[in-house]
């Protein structure tokens, strides 16, 4: 995936550049497709060697959709509570570890069933998540 965004990134910037495209959608498409190219790998490894099977991951996409959406929410939010144009880097990095924490801790409760739905008992058992 890396190298496939390697060698498209700058073909891509020229070919959006002179058609009237803003270059870096070049290299968001280029990226993109170097980010699927791995996704798909590994499913299908993921698929090959431990027996994955996606149906109840499909299953649940409304249900993380719905958890995405309400993580976006709560990350407005702990933005607005937080002064983010502090003109300190330590206030800033704080700032940034305590939005992830809550934000991890957040999706971790909202998502854990259906992290446990999702992961094979293989996995669960390795994780000794029960």
């Amino acid at each position: 995936g890396i190298l496939l965004n390697l060698f498209l990134d700058v073909p891509l910037m020229n070919l959006f550049s002179n058609i009237g495209i803003p270059a870096y959608y070049g290299a968001i498409l280029a990226t993109f497709i170097g980010t699927m190219t791995s996704v798909v790998i590994s499913m299908i490894y993921l698929n090959k060697n431990i027996k994955f099977h996606y149906q109840e991951t499909i299953k649940i996409i409304p249900r993380l959709l719905i958890s995405i959406i309400l993580m976006i929410a709560l990350g407005m939010g702990i933005n607005k509570i937080l002064p983010i144009n502090s003109t300190s880097r330590i206030m800033q990095i704080i700032n940034l570890m305590i939005s992830a924490v809550v934000l991890f801790g957040t999706y971790l409760l909202i998502n854990f069933n259906n992290i446990k739905e999702i992961l094979p008992n293989s996995i669960l058992k390795r994780l000794k998540i029960k």
